[in-house]
């Protein structure tokens, strides 16, 4: 029995270390990378643009020009910008050499990922639809089955987010993952 623990330890282990893909997050993952080496090129400074070419915007990316699209969400084979960040010839190959900005394996996979799982563009976070901060809270109650309604109304008071106890606790204004008792 010890010899099958140890061989399903060293399993785990193996499976942890081979890593099961998470999934690839537009603002997390894909913004920064294009920020950090496309932007410069094809970014919102038209005066430094590059063959009319914005990765900053959801149009840009997702551009279809002379049968050639830039991304095509769950093909990553049939997306220019794949084809481009892994051109054999260096002088094809995006970003330029002379940039000295380079994208690794690793980044090279995770933006094949993206674009293999439905290239999902969320756009800036400060025009996404609003979700009450309740909305993110789990459950809250304590052991008794008592509510916490005291503790959740002194931090909206000191966030400043509300007024204070003005605001009023029902489960409506708390988002479904609350309950009040």
């Amino acid at each position: 029995m010890n010899e099958m623990s140890t061989i399903f330890s060293a399993l785990l282990v193996f499976v942890a270390q081979i890593g099961v893909a998470s999934p690839v997050d537009f603002d997390r993952d894909i913004h920064p990378l294009l920020a950090d080496h496309c932007y410069q090129c094809h970014g919102p400074d038209a005066k430094q643009r590059q063959a009319g070419l914005r990765l900053d915007l959801q149009e840009g990316l997702f551009r279809v020009e002379k049968d050639v699209s830039i991304v095509v969400p769950g093909k990553p084979d049939q997306s220019e910008l794949i084809r481009r960040i892994t051109h054999p010839d260096p002088t094809q190959r995006m970003p330029p050499a002379e940039t000295r900005s380079t994208l690794s394996r690793e980044q090279i996979d995770l933006v094949r990922r993206w674009i293999q799982g439905g290239a999902s563009w969320k756009g800036h976070w400060s025009l996404q639809p609003f979700r009450p901060l309740f909305a993110l809270i789990p459950v809250l109650q304590r052991p008794t089955g008592e509510p916490i309604v005291h503790e959740i109304r002194s931090i909206i008071s000191c966030c400043g987010n509300y007024p204070g106890s003005d605001f009023p606790l029902h489960p409506q204004h708390l988002g479904s993952g609350f309950s009040v008792g």
